[in-house]
């Protein structure tokens, strides 16, 4: 029974041992498994532009708001949405019952108010001879006179008052276009009582002209300083998905719009629209134009980023043979690539100096280099598969870029040149 126990633990054990190494097997089948390659890209000519994007919403230009002079009830509306009108043309009447009994008791004022100054007058001037021959006192003539100027200016109020009620029914009464324009709005209805000169009763909205727009562009206190007065403009509308726009910027702004936390600019953008795709209130993506060439070398940015991996010194010699055949399949053609370095070809590369230190050397000494880096460019290394089949670098000074592919400088035969864009693992 005893022996029975020690052969199961044994075979368990024998189990065990076979489970570990049957994982480690697998483990390293996986590793060798995994395969690393290059992918290349070449280096081409085309155009590119560097850009600020921000988005905005479309306005119509020279908008007025039409409001009501004097209190009253509307009787008739002229105009609706999207009616053109003209400067001096009927919008509103208000309703004139009230002004025209006002009119009649100003009237009745001014005939009580005139009796009354012509009265006044009339005993004036007979103080005034009674006080030439010394038969009235001057207290009385003093008297008789400021009574005088008391009722010529009652006479003058009630004349006023008057006047008032006769503008209210020829002029305020008749609510006209203050301008030549389109309606793009109209905030009343016939019986709403409309209030003297407040917003909260805007009666019309107009529009001077809707062949020019412009847009009110937000934009990130960090992009403000690319952003200049007559800088070309590209925007779309969702609505017109395959259109594009231009514009250019016309005023930037000064106070800042802070809403969590986030710092933002007004940039006012002056649009055409002779074509009348665009209307007040879409939502605009634009495109400030901050900088742009033409005809230029151009590369993936992952290019400019791809650095390769140090490898140990003892495994150089025998990956050597096998990265000659991963990069000739990899390569269309079945080739080697980029074949040596331009005019030579620099051979450092981060990190250490890859094989062949003399003769890598000799093409450093004669190599041409990249311009020096002026405005802010970088210099870069792009990287390519020498005759060795091993990854040689070329100096290259960056210029436009537009977040996905950069203008590059460097020597005159860079065109057409397969440079490693990033490793693969498969």
């Amino acid at each position: 029974m005893k022996m029975n126990l020690t052969q199961q633990r044994i075979t368990k054990k024998e189990l065990l041992l076979v489970m570990i190494g049957f994982v480690l097997l697998c483990a390293g089948c996986t590793e060798k498994a995994a395969k690393t390659h290059y992918v290349f890209t070449t280096i081409e000519r085309g155009d590119i532009e560097n850009t600020v994007t921000s988005s905005g919403t479309l306005e119509a230009v020279g908008t007025v708001d039409v409001l009501s002079q004097m209190t009253g009830t509307v009787e008739k509306i002229y105009a609706d949405y999207n009616d053109v009108v003209t400067k001096g043309e009927r919008l509103i009447d208000l309703n004139t019952e009230i002004l025209e009994i006002q009119e009649k008791e100003a009237e009745a004022s001014v005939l009580e108010a005139q009796a009354t100054y012509d009265h006044t007058l009339l005993e004036y001037n007979n103080n005034a001879g009674l006080h030439a021959k010394n038969m009235l006192s001057d207290f009385d003539l003093d008297t008789s006179k400021m009574e005088l100027h008391i009722a010529k200016a009652q006479l003058m109020s009630a004349e006023a008052q008057l006047k008032q009620i006769n503008i209210e029914l020829e002029q305020y009464a008749l609510i006209l276009s203050p301008i030549s324009g389109i309606v793009l709005e109209r905030d009343v209805e016939v019986g709403d009582t409309v209030v003297s000169g407040t917003s909260a009763t805007t009666l019309f909205s107009l529009a001077k002209d809707l062949s020019q727009m412009e847009i009110h562009v937000d934009v990130d206190e960090l992009d403000i300083s690319e952003i200049t007065k007559g800088q070309e403009v590209r925007f779309t509308v969702d609505a017109y998905a395959g259109d594009t726009f231009s514009g250019s910027v016309r005023q930037i702004r000064l106070v800042p719009t802070t809403e969590d936390n986030v710092v933002t600019y007004t940039v006012i953008v002056d649009a055409d629209n002779q074509e009348n795709k665009l209307l007040p209130g879409m939502t605009a993506t634009v495109d400030f134009l901050v900088e742009q060439k033409s005809n230029v070398l151009l590369v993936p940015n992952a290019a400019l980023r791809f650095e390769p991996v140090e490898e140990k010194s003892e495994q150089k010699a025998s990956d050597t043979a096998s990265k000659k055949g991963l990069f000739s399949s990899a390569m269309p053609g079945g080739g080697m690539g980029m074949g040596g370095p331009p005019g030579g070809g620099p051979g450092n590369r981060p990190g250490g100096t890859p094989p062949g230190n003399a003769e890598n050397k000799a093409k450093n000494a004669a190599a041409p280099m990249a311009p020096p880096a002026e405005n802010g460019a970088e210099m870069k290394n792009l990287w390519y598969v020498n005759e060795k089949g091993e990854p040689e670098s070329i100096p290259v000074m960056t210029g436009v870029t537009d977040g996905i592919h950069t203008e590059i400088l460097g020597p005159d035969n860079l065109e057409g040149r397969q440079i490693i864009e990033k490793v693969k693992v498969e």
